[in-house]
């Protein structure tokens, strides 16, 4: 797998889900929540920048820092190596620096796990927990079904309880078939709080930081 992802074309767009559908989302309500609780949460996104995600989460006094994660690895030359050479601690601890005093208290993960390989997600989750406070929250949704499209999704915040999904990409590549526990062995730093099954094959997870 290179760059962190694992590109394919030997999917079908007839096998691939909707271009677009609107999923209601108890993490992301929950993950609401525990933003407008806090006096200045610090938010970290590592999605590309969203225009709709930084508005929805200007309504709190809180600071979104956006790392657009895919294309900063996709760029590492640690990562375009070879298999047997490639750096994906060096890639990711590369691509995430921030302040020491820094703390993040919501990571916004979105799908971009599925388009990551064990080793890449542990390289990053271990990368941001020392960036976390105690009960910092990470939200991610991943698919269950046997395709999904050759390209992360991009994910609009409809309101506190929706979100709606754009399928990236007319071809698509086998699913990742994580499990919500298999995740949490991947990574160790964070435990699983919740897990909600949206419809079309997606779940969006809950976990923090221990």
């Amino acid at each position: 797998m290179e760059g962190g992802f694992a590109w394919a074309t030997s999917i079908r767009a007839v096998d691939l889900p909707p271009a677009e559908a609107v999923f209601k989302s108890p993490g992301l309500e929950l993950l609401t929540r525990r933003v407008a609780s806090l006096r200045r949460p610090h938010i970290l996104d590592l999605g590309p920048p969203r225009e709709p995600t930084v508005t929805y989460f200007s309504q709190y006094p809180c600071v979104i820092h956006i790392e657009d994660l895919p294309r900063t690895l996709a760029e590492d030359s640690g990562m375009s190596a070879p298999e047997e050479e490639r750096d994906v601690e060096g890639a990711v601890e590369r691509a995430i620096v921030h302040e020491d005093d820094v703390r993040f208290d919501a990571i916004l993960g979105w799908d971009l796990f599925d388009y990551f390989d064990a080793e890449t997600i542990r390289a990053v989750t271990r990368r941001v927990a020392p960036y976390c406070r105690t009960g910092t929250i990470l939200f991610i949704m991943s698919s269950n079904n046997e395709s999904i499209p050759s390209e992360p999704g991009r994910f609009t915040i409809v309101d506190e309880r929706h979100l709606r999904f754009e399928r990236m990409g007319e071809v698509g590549r086998r699913g990742p078939g994580y499990s919500p526990r298999g995740l949490e062995r991947i990574m160790p730093d964070f435990r699983l709080q919740h897990s909600f099954l949206l419809g079309g094959g997606m779940q969006d997870y809950l976990f923090s930081r221990g």
